[in-house]
Formats: structure tokens, sequence, C-alpha cells
């Protein structure tokens, strides 16, 4: 926020930014009451996780609508920015969040291990496929894991988000989900299940891939860096990397926002929250990279540009020192990966908490499917109503 806040002074240097940096908690409360009473700050950057459920946020009202901004705002081009990333701001019409990072639910894997369990790489680009890969793959490697990490509780966690399934119709305030898909994943879920999923290793995902321990990588804490020397050195190890973008529901690809910017109804001072947001989403943040330095990383520590130039930069810059084993035409396809996605969202902790407390005896074996997603619909009928 600091290098931005500097950029903002430099180009108006008649208003001083009071920064205020506060906690998930105390952020929370300075929404539901400062806000909510017509005070607050006039525009802030928040994480996903600091809202239990952003979208019960937004129907409340106290953000303001910023389609009208952006119309009005010839130095401002939506085309620049991942069309399906920033598609997740908008709730019933209105735009009341900006995406300002986002991480994507990519995979990395490769041809020969596919092909050594009877796996078509094609088949990775639709849902149904996708759910058949992950059976196929304990069919063939019963000992296996799926990912390299996050095996806990069956990897539930990884695969609700990646499959992008709602499970709540903010719309109508209604449990509205695929019921056939969801318990799709839930029995890939049971399938990996294990009482005792030890710890993470903190590998490079091209490592357990080259020992043949796992289906797919995954990006971890989302670093890119690292996650694009893992696509290098498969080639190093002889193995030809590929990306795979988990396919939701619809068989398409949905992100999960974690940064995001928006603006108080109450905001004193709304254009200059506008103006601020702006530079939040510049190239000169969104990269926020010295080129003639290295090793570097971008200035969101969690999340990849939403700005499409800046992501192609980003990918570029950190494969430059892989000249031998990086072809631009693996730069433009790994940035086309990125572009894919079709919607975006901030899982609501809440929800995602229900799932697991309901399915996990399932899971285990300790209770029937019917018992324990039948709980799971009465406790999100309760949420849904609240």
């Amino acid at each position: 926020m600091t290098p931005a806040i500097r950029l903002f002074e430099e180009m108006y240097p008649g208003v001083e930014v009071d920064l205020q940096v506060t906690k998930d908690s105390e952020c929370r409360q300075k929404i539901r009451t400062e806000v909510a009473a017509g005070k607050g700050p006039d525009m802030f950057l928040a994480a996903g996780e600091d809202f239990p459920d952003i979208y019960k946020t937004m129907s409340t009202g106290i953000l303001e609508d910023l389609n009208p901004y952006i119309q009005k705002d010839n130095s401002f081009n939506m085309s620049e920015y991942n069309e399906g990333v920033m598609q997740g701001g908008v709730f019933r019409g209105s735009r009341y969040i900006l995406p300002a990072a986002y991480q994507f639910p990519v995979l990395l894997t490769s041809t020969e291990i596919l092909e050594e369990a009877g796996i078509d790489p094609d088949s990775l680009n639709t849902y149904q496929g996708f759910i058949d890969a992950c059976t196929a793959y304990h069919t063939a490697k019963p000992n296996n894991k799926l990912f390299q990490d996050g095996m806990k509780n069956g990897y539930l966690k990884y695969l609700f988000e990646y499959t992008g399934i709602r499970m709540i119709d903010y719309e109508s305030n209604s449990v509205s989900f695929n019921e056939e898909r969801f318990k799709q994943f839930i029995d890939v879920c049971r399938l990996y299940y294990t009482s005792n999923p030890g710890q993470a290793t903190g590998e490079l995902a091209c490592d357990p891939l080259s020992r043949r321990e796992c289906l797919f990588g995954t990006m971890g804490d989302n670093d890119i860096m690292l996650f694009l020397t893992s696509y290098v050195y498969m080639k190093a190890y002889e193995l030809t990397p590929l990306l795979s973008l988990v396919p939701d529901e619809n068989d398409g690809a949905t992100a999960q926002i974690t940064y995001f910017t928006a603006i108080p109804t109450g905001a004193a001072n709304k254009l200059n929250g506008w103006r601020l947001i702006k530079i939040l989403l510049s190239d000169e943040i969104q990269y926020g990279i010295d080129d003639s330095k290295e090793n570097q990383r971008q200035l969101f520590p969690v999340g990849n540009p939403v700005r499409n130039e800046s992501m192609r930069k980003l990918i570029s810059y950190h494969t430059a020192t892989y000249g031998d084993f990086v072809t631009e035409e693996d730069i433009q396809m790994i940035a086309d990966k990125t572009m894919s996605i079709t919607n975006a969202v901030m899982f609501p902790t809440v929800i995602y908490n229900d799932v697991e407390e309901n399915m996990v005896p399932y899971l285990s074996g300790n209770d029937s499917y019917d018992k324990c997603i039948g709980r799971l619909k009465n406790e999100l009928e309760l949420y849904a109503s609240e």
C-alpha cells in the first residue's frame, strides 16, 4: 500500500493520505460499525479472508457501486484487466468491489505421469474429465497422493475452492447448488481421505512429481515465482510439464480473489478513494518490479496481478534466468492460462466450515452421505435466511 500512496501524493500533492493498517478483526469491526454508520475510510484494500461473507456485506448497501466511476473515467479501461477475475466484483448487477489480486486454480503435472496412469491430457479440460482423472489415478496408484500437499480431509479445502461450487444463491437468499457435481468431488475426497495426512513438506512441486508421488503439483502459498521454477525444473528432469486449470462445475475456471478494493457509500472523499484504487490497479503497483534488479517479488504478497500486461511481464521476469528451458511459446501459454479465468469468488469462510464439519463424517466412513448432506443443507438454509 505504501508505494501506491507515494504515487498518489506525487500525482495529487495537495492531498495527504492517512493510511490506517488494521488487523483482520479490526477491519471487520470498522466495516460493521463505522462504515455502516457513514463514517470510516474513503477506500480500503482488504483480503478476501477479512470478511466471513463478502456477499452478505455487499447486500447491505454500505459499499459504493463502482460502475459509474468506471464509465465516467476515460483513463480507466476495463479491457486491460482479467475479465473473469473482475467479474467477481459484480453482485446483483452492481460492481461493489474491484479485485486487486487473485489466485488461479492451476495444477502442474507431466504428460508422462498422465500416460502412466492412463489419463488423456485433454480430459482435464472438463469437470467430469477432471473428476474421472482423479479417480483413475487412485485406481492406478492407490498409495499415491492426488496433490503434493493439502491432504487434510482428502483435499477437501482445495477441491471445494478449485471446483468453484457455490452453495448459496445470494439473489434469492436460498440454498442452491449442483448436488450431483458436489457429490462427485466429495467422493474424490473420500477416495484420498486418510486419518493421518501428515505435514506439508514445503517442497517445490517438481520434486514429488519427479519422484512419481502424486498426480498434481499445486501452487501452495500461491508464489508464482516458485511455481514457474517447478515448471522449468520439470524440463530439467526430462519430463514434459503440463499446466492445467481445474475446471469448475460449469467447465470454466473459477479464481479466488485474494485482495480487493472498495469505497464505502458514506465516504467523505469518494473521488480521492477512486483515484487511489486506480493507482493500486496500475502497472506500477500491479507489476511493481524494477527490471534492473534480480530476485524481486510483486508487491502483493498473496495473489497475482489482475492487470493482464502486468501478469505477462511478471511471468517473463521470473522465467528470464531460465532461457535455455523456457521459450516464448511457454511464456505465452502460461499467460494464456491466467487469462482463461471465467469467474472469481471469495468463498465465505463460514460456508466452508459448514461443509467441512458436516461432510467429514462421510469422508471418514463414519456416517452416510444422505445424513451428512441433509445436515449440511439444514445449516445452510438457516444461514441463508439470516
